[in-house]
């Protein structure tokens, strides 16, 4: 569980993020990054030692407006939006054994963030 600065422990918003959301936040945290951090009336997913704010957006982003709208005239913010570079087709039989996996010939690009 995230820790904050104070050494508290947060459960704030972890309890219905995605296995995507998790690893992406941990991929970027560094040291002295804080997770889950109140900023106002927000809860921000990571705050850098420098002050920026991340956040990792997994959904679309209508859910974002009122915290983008409140926190970027007096905040650096990063919008992180994750992309599937590669895909792979995995076909289960019906008790949900594997039969197959294969590469997918779709490729993920950064136009793909317009998508969702």
């Amino acid at each position: 569980m995230p820790h904050l600065a104070s050494g508290a422990v947060s459960s704030i918003g972890v309890l219905r993020e995605g296995p995507l959301h998790a690893a992406v936040k941990a991929m970027l945290a560094a040291p002295g990054d804080r997770l889950e951090v109140p900023v106002g009336r927000f809860v921000i997913d990571l705050v850098r030692a420098d002050g920026e704010l991340v956040e990792v957006q997994t959904g679309g982003f209508a859910p974002l407006g009122a915290k983008l709208d409140a926190l970027l005239d007096r905040h650096r913010f990063r919008l992180v939006y994750p992309v599937a570079a590669e895909r792979r087709i995995v076909r289960l039989d019906e008790h949900g054994e594997v039969l197959s996996i294969r590469r997918s010939p779709k490729r993920g690009t950064a136009v793909d963030v317009f998508d969702s």
